[in-house]
């Protein structure tokens, strides 16, 4: 398991880069009035919440290893 450390810890990195980025566009969106803005920010949201807590359990698994 210690070879999949690195690569959980690379994906949960990309998750919460790629959830930031959707927000940041349908934050945008939703300044200039697209109807579907909000659909952005939920999927952008949602992303970086998982890449958040697997981040977290990455994190937690490597103080225990």
């Amino acid at each position: 398991m210690h070879g999949l450390k690195p690569i959980f810890l690379a994906l949960s990195l990309l998750l919460v880069a790629l959830g930031l980025a959707y927000v940041g566009l349908g934050g945008r969106a939703l300044v200039h009035g697209e109807p579907r803005a909000g659909v952005l920010v939920g999927i952008g949201a949602a992303a970086a919440g998982v890449g958040i807590v697997l981040w977290v359990l990455v994190r937690r698994m490597r103080d225990e290893g």
